[in-house]
């Protein structure tokens, strides 16, 4: 179940609790810090573009 972040979360604390859940290898509070209101995309250093909250996902856990 997907967690959300607050609407008025500002950047900074939507970048501090990305990285967090980046190092603690917690996908799900990680894919907390992407956007429902539109088709996400993410670009890893050397990949290909992913579209999507499912590809997005998919990418990070395999991480």
């Amino acid at each position: 179940m997907r967690r959300h972040l607050p609407n008025d979360t500002g950047v900074d604390d939507v970048e501090l609790a990305f990285y967090e859940a980046l190092q603690q290898g917690d996908v799900a509070a990680l894919m907390d810090c992407w956007t429902d209101d539109e088709e996400p995309v993410c670009v890893h250093p050397g990949g290909p573009r992913l579209l999507g909250a499912p590809a997005i996902r998919e990418s990070f856990a395999a991480m």
